[in-house]
C-alpha cells in the first residue's frame, strides 16, 4: 500500500512539474490551452464580442489569424492605413470560420489570412486546414466581393512541425490557385535550411519577436501599398 501511495505521489509531482515547465517555457500556448483562450474559450469570447460591437470603416486592411497575428502592432506598423487586427490568440481554422462574418461586415479592401498552426498542434490534418481556409475565401468572396484575399503561409516552427507545416502550405498554395485568393509565401523568410524557425525571429519556436514582425511587415508592404513605420 505504501508503494502505491508513493507511486501516485510521484506521478502527481511529475504531472504538476510538466504543467509548470510548460507554463514557463511556452506561456502563450499554455494560456491558450489551459485557460481557455482558444475557440469557445474565455479569450475568444472577449475578443469576438469586441469585434461584434466595433464599427469599422470600409476599405481597411484586415489581419486575420491566431496569436501570431494578434501579437502584431499593425496600426503602428502601418500608420497610414486603416489596419484592423482580427487576430485571436489560440484560434484555429474552425474558430475563424465561426467569426468570418465579422470580417465581411467590415467590407475591407484586403484580408491577410494566417491560420492553422494551432490546428496542427491538435493533430488536425493538413487537408482539413486547407478545406477550412478555402471556405473562408469563399465566404469572404460572397459577403464582400470587393475584398482582395491573401492567404499567407503558416510560419515555420520547431523541428517536429516541419513536415506538417510544409504539407499544409503546399495545400494552401493549391487553394489560392483554385480560388480568387493570392498566396503570400513567408515560410522561407523565417526558416533555416532544415525548415525550422530561426532564433532571431522567435524565442519560443512559435511566436514572433519584433524582428519577425519587421520581416513580415516589409514583405506585405508592397501589396498593402504603404511603407511600414520601422526604425532603421
Amino acid at each position: 500500500m505504501k508503494n502505491i501511495v508513493l507511486g501516485v505521489s510521484l506521478m502527481a509531482n511529475l504531472v504538476i512539474g510538466f504543467f509548470l515547465a510548460w507554463g514557463v517555457l511556452f506561456p502563450l500556448h499554455f494560456a491558450s490551452v489551459v485557460l481557455g483562450m482558444g475557440i469557445n474559450g474565455v479569450y475568444y469570447d472577449q475578443k469576438t464580442t469586441q469585434f461584434e460591437m466595433i464599427e469599422t470603416a470600409p476599405g481597411g486592411v484586415v489581419m486575420l489569424g491566431d496569436s501570431i497575428t494578434d501579437g502584431g502592432q499593425w496600426s503602428l506598423l502601418f500608420p497610414d492605413e486603416n489596419m484592423i487586427n482580427f487576430g485571436i490568440g489560440g484560434d484555429t481554422t474552425t474558430g475563424v470560420l465561426n467569426r468570418i462574418e465579422q470580417v465581411t461586415r467590415a467590407q475591407p479592401r484586403q484580408v491577410f489570412i494566417m491560420i492553422g498552426t494551432n490546428d496542427l498542434s491538435m493533430n488536425t490534418l493538413p487537408e482539413e486546414v486547407a478545406a477550412n481556409v478555402r471556405q473562408m475565401v469563399t465566404t469572404i468572396a460572397d459577403g464582400s466581393p470587393g475584398t482582395e484575399v491573401m492567404i499567407q503561409s503558416i510560419l515555420p516552427r520547431g523541428e517536429k512541425y516541419v513536415e506538417k507545416v510544409r504539407a499544409t502550405n503546399a495545400l494552401l498554395v493549391d487553394v489560392a490557385e483554385k480560388t480568387a485568393a493570392s498566396y503570400v509565401d513567408l515560410s522561407l523568410l523565417f526558416a533555416d535550411e532544415n525548415g525550422v524557425i530561426l532564433n532571431q525571429y522567435s524565442n519560443d519556436s512559435l511566436h514572433l519577436l519584433g524582428e519577425g514582425y519587421r520581416v513580415w511587415a516589409k514583405e506585405i508592404a508592397p501589396t498593402i501599398g504603404s511603407e511600414p513605420a520601422l526604425r532603421r
